[in-house]
C-alpha cells in the first residue's frame, strides 16, 4: 500500500479529531510524536505515520488567521460550513498543485491539491468512469491502469506523483473503434461476470501479455495475483488470457501508446 496515500486519508481523521478537540495543537506537534515514535520503535519506524506527522505540521504552520480569545484554532474542511461545535470557525485553505501529464493520448493539465489520489483525478477531473475504486487500499486492482505502459493500481498513488506521464485507462486501450486484443478476448470466452472487476483485470492481463507474450496457467494466475474476482472464479478470466496470447496480444502495447 502506498504510505503517503494512507497517511493523507488518515490527515482527513486528523482533522475531525481536532476539530472536536479542545486542545490548541501547535507547529512542531507533529515532529514531537515523530520523535517519540523514532524513539519506541528503533529500526522499525512505519514510514507512513512519519508522513503523516510531517502533513499534520504542514498543516498545523497553514495561516488560518487568529482564533477568538480563549478558543482553540478549529480548521474547516470543504463542506463543513455551518459546523462550528459551540467554538469559533477559521478556514482551512488547501494548497493546489499544477500537473501536466498525457491520458489516453490527450494531453492534461490541471490544479489539483496534492493529496488527491491519481483514481479521483481520472474519475472525478476527468471523467474516466471506466477506472473504478473498489477497496480503496490497493488490495482489489480495480484501479489499475497503465503508468508509462506499466500496470500501477491508481489509489496507490497521488495524482502528482503521475506529473510528467503517459497514463493509459481502459478507456484509452481500444482505438478507432476497434477493441484492444485483450478485450476481445475477454469478451469472447466471457472473463467477466458483474464486471466490476473487469477493466483492472483486462488492463493487468495487457501488462502481463506484454511482458510474458506467452505465459502459462500458473503465470497468468501468478500476474494476476493483485486483481481479485468476486464472481468467476477466475477460470474464465484464466482463459480469456490464454485466448489472447494465442492471437498475440502480447505483441500490442497499451491502446493510447500503439
Amino acid at each position: 500500500m502506498g504510505r503517503l496515500g494512507v497517511a493523507d486519508r488518515h490527515l482527513d481523521l486528523a482533522l475531525i479529531i481536532w476539530s472536536m478537540s479542545d486542545e490548541t495543537l501547535n507547529p512542531g506537534y507533529g515532529a514531537g510524536c515523530a520523535a517519540a515514535l523514532v524513539e519506541r520503535t528503533p529500526g522499525a519506524v512505519d514510514p507512513g505515520r512519519l508522513a503523516f506527522y510531517r502533513l499534520l505540521d504542514g498543516l498545523l504552520s497553514t495561516p488560518t488567521g487568529p482564533p477568538t480569545s480563549g478558543q482553540p484554532r478549529r480548521p474547516t474542511v470543504e463542506g463543513d460550513a455551518g459546523h462550528t461545535c459551540g467554538h469559533a470557525q477559521t478556514t482551512l485553505e488547501r494548497p493546489m498543485t499544477k500537473i501536466n501529464l498525457t491520458v489516453d493520448g490527450a494531453k492534461v493539465s490541471d490544479d489539483v491539491e496534492p493529496r488527491m489520489l491519481l483514481v479521483q483525478y481520472l474519475r472525478e477531473k476527468l471523467g474516466k468512469t471506466g477506472t473504478v475504486i473498489g477497496c480503496d487500499t490497493s488490495n482489489c486492482g480495480a484501479c489499475t491502469v497503465h503508468l508509462n505502459g506499466t500496470s500501477v493500481k491508481s489509489c496507490n498513488m497521488l495524482a502528482v506523483q503521475a506529473e510528467g506521464a503517459e497514463v493509459t485507462t481502459i478507456e484509452g486501450l481500444a482505438q478507432n473503434g476497434t477493441l484492444h486484443p485483450v478485450q476481445e478476448a475477454f469478451r469472447e470466452c466471457h472473463g467477466l461476470q458483474c464486471g466490476f472487476c473487469t477493466p483492472g483485470m483486462i488492463m493487468q492481463s495487457v501488462d502481463l501479455l506484454n511482458e510474458n507474450p506467452n505465459p502459462s496457467e500458473e503465470e497468468i494466475r501468478l500476474g494476476l495475483e493483485g486483481n481479485l474476482c468476486r464472481c468467476t472464479g477466475y477460470q474464465n478470466i484464466v482463459k480469456s488470457v490464454q485466448h489472447a496470447a494465442a492471437h498475440g496480444a502480447g505483441a500490442t502495447t497499451s491502446g493510447a501508446q500503439a
